[in-house]
């Protein structure tokens, strides 16, 4: 089951402010960042997770330092920046109501309503006691809804054994099935399949990364060929690319190729001068 988390800030009155009163201000400035911010979860763990970062209940210890717990956190779409104006500063921080969060907000009962009824609003004040509880957040607050309740089955990949992937080239690739085409025809990797074959954390993270920004319409809409595999390039950063398989391009043949074109060239950000 899938969830989307949003914020909406857009019913909430801004302060007047001062030079010499900066905190309206900022809190203005926050709420224009955030308003609109989007985040979909796949399954209830994630979901709980979101909800505990949003309202400040932290995860008990034993998830708190589990690879699947911080490859999830540090995405970057749970940071935002933004411009303080009278501050004059550029702000950097964590998705999350801001303040001491001292209210009691039952996370478990949250799920099991937005399960029961596809869609839950929070008021920010719910995260707030009565002593931090501020009139400036009136209006705002935190939208959970059900999506994808009862999903298709997922188009999987072409299946290659344990023993068939050791004997080759150690990259991490997918031969793509016709059924992972989307509306336009283009191949939409199962991803879940390369994070489970992703060789460490910053390779998890990247593709995390652009599984992102093409779930959210920000990366290219899907690939032409049917092979992707993902190679760190010299520059250090990793990169996806795609290329045909079949009977005129054997893996083993492409992956050999990818290993030895990784060792000899940056990556398109580098070489174009974009940043990452």
């Amino acid at each position: 089951m899938t969830f989307k988390v949003s914020i909406s800030t857009s019913k909430s009155k801004l302060e007047k402010t001062t030079e010499k009163n900066w905190e309206p201000g900022t809190r203005n400035d926050w709420k224009k960042a955030v308003n609109g911010w989007t985040s979909i979860e796949h399954g209830t763990t994630e979901l709980d997770w979101c909800l505990r970062q949003l309202f400040g209940c932290a995860p008990d210890w034993g998830t708190y330092d589990t690879p699947a717990y911080k490859s999830w956190a540090e995405q970057a779409k749970y940071t935002i920046s933004y411009t303080d104006v009278l501050c004059e500063m550029v702000r950097t921080e964590k998705v999350q109501l801001p303040g001491f969060k001292q209210g009691y907000i039952n996370i478990p009962a949250i799920i099991a309503e937005v399960e029961k009824t596809g869609r839950v609003e929070i008021p920010f004040s719910k995260a707030y006691d009565t002593r931090q509880n501020s009139k400036c957040f009136a209006g705002c607050v935190v939208i959970i809804e059900r999506i994808g309740s009862n999903p298709a089955p997922v188009p999987m990949p072409v299946y290659i054994t344990d023993g068939q992937r050791e004997a080759l080239p150690k990259v991490n690739f997918q031969m793509m099935t016709d059924g992972q085409k989307n509306a336009d025809g283009k191949y939409i990797p199962y991803w879940d399949g390369l994070i489970a074959h992703a060789s460490c954390q910053e390779e998890l993270d990247y593709i995390r990364r652009i599984r992102w920004e093409m779930e959210h319409g920000r990366g290219f809409g899907g690939f032409a060929f049917n092979l992707v595999y993902i190679t760190k390039q010299t520059c250090g950063h990793w990169e996806i690319f795609q290329h045909p398989c079949n009977e005129h391009y054997p893996l083993a043949t492409v992956l050999n190729q990818a290993i030895e074109h990784a060792a000899e060239n940056r990556c398109t950000s580098c070489v174009c001068n974009f940043t990452h």
